[in-house]
């Protein structure tokens, strides 16, 4: 009797157990390798979100990837992988126009497009509910990050691009749980006030880098904060940080228009104010780029930003 009991136990407890176990979301991306949204939605949204859950093995969402995009397939027989890529997206209802195309559990809907592409992680959390991790606790930064930087200042290019902006990522981007990014570029640089309210700079690196610094302020002042911390991201990983501003402002689909009207007109305005903040520094910048944790400043902290933020 003992026996029987525990025959008919065990698949229950199997299936209730299954019952109870989280189901993982499926989020399908059709995308086009060379489409710079799908560029910036994977690698500023998507993949930083995937990371930060725990990659692969999350217990969150799954990512079913499916390249091929507004292609067309004239031989159906060619490339095979390719070919069945198209027949999935051939196959869409509603058809695709818009790359990437993004379903969740198999389910199109337009409002989850747009919002996808601005807030992936935010999206995520409303999908998973109540099953979501900590992340979706919601609650705000604590932490503001001010970097006082130069665009030609090799450490503030290699603390911004290889520490700074991919641990940005990784923690969820804009609107992330733990910290925000306070750019300041200016650095060792002199402001020369002449008459009428007009502002000349000597920078440490030259006119280029005063000319760089105008343009991130600008950038940092006109662009969301959705794209500017990318921007200026792209611009010092560029070969020539201070003249990339068009190209990253393309590759981001930024309209630089607003950009070049604020150096023109405002952007030494807003390099001076930089200023400003940079020279009331306590104690005194010495190094570049100079990092305070909530308006704090520690020499431990600086040299440690620098190997491991």
């Amino acid at each position: 009797m003992g026996r029987f009991h525990i025959a008919l136990i065990v698949p229950l407890i199997c299936l209730f157990s299954g019952a109870l176990a989280q189901e993982k979301l499926t989020v399908s991306v059709f995308y086009e390798t060379l489409c710079p949204d799908s560029i910036r939605f994977i690698t500023t949204q998507l993949y930083p979100t995937f990371k930060r859950l725990g990659g692969i093995g999350n217990s969150y969402f799954n990512i079913d990837f499916v390249p091929y995009g507004k292609a067309t397939c004239i031989n159906e027989d060619g490339p095979g992988l390719l070919a069945a890529n198209g027949n999935r997206t051939h196959n869409l209802n509603p058809e695709l126009y818009y790359v990437p195309w993004i379903l969740y559990n198999g389910q199109f809907n337009v409002s989850d497009l747009d919002e996808s592409q601005k807030d992936f992680a935010g999206l995520l959390c409303k999908k998973l509910g109540s099953n979501g991790p900590k992340e979706c606790s919601g609650n705000s930064a604590n932490i503001t990050v001010s970097v006082f930087y130069e665009t030609l200042c090799p450490d503030s290019i290699r603390f911004i691009t290889t520490q700074l902006f991919p641990t940005f990522l990784s923690f969820g981007g804009v609107g992330n749980p733990y910290f925000d990014i306070d750019f300041v570029p200016y650095g060792k640089a002199t402001t020369i006030e002449g008459p009428n309210g007009t502002f000349t700079f000597q920078c440490q690196h030259g006119d280029a880098e005063c000319q760089g610094n105008r343009v991130h302020a600008c950038a940092l002042k006109y662009y969301p904060e959705t794209s500017a911390e990318a921007f200026v991201n792209c611009s010092m990983s560029s070969r020539n940080p201070p003249e990339a501003g068009p190209a990253c402002a393309q590759t981001l689909r930024l309209d630089f228009a607003p950009i070049e009207t604020c150096i023109e007109n405002d952007g030494s305005a807003l390099l001076a104010a930089n200023g400003n903040r940079t020279h009331s520094l306590n104690p005194p910048l010495y190094f570049v780029p100079w990092i305070l944790y909530n308006g704090v400043f520690s020499e431990y902290d600086l040299e440690l930003s620098q190997s491991n933020f």
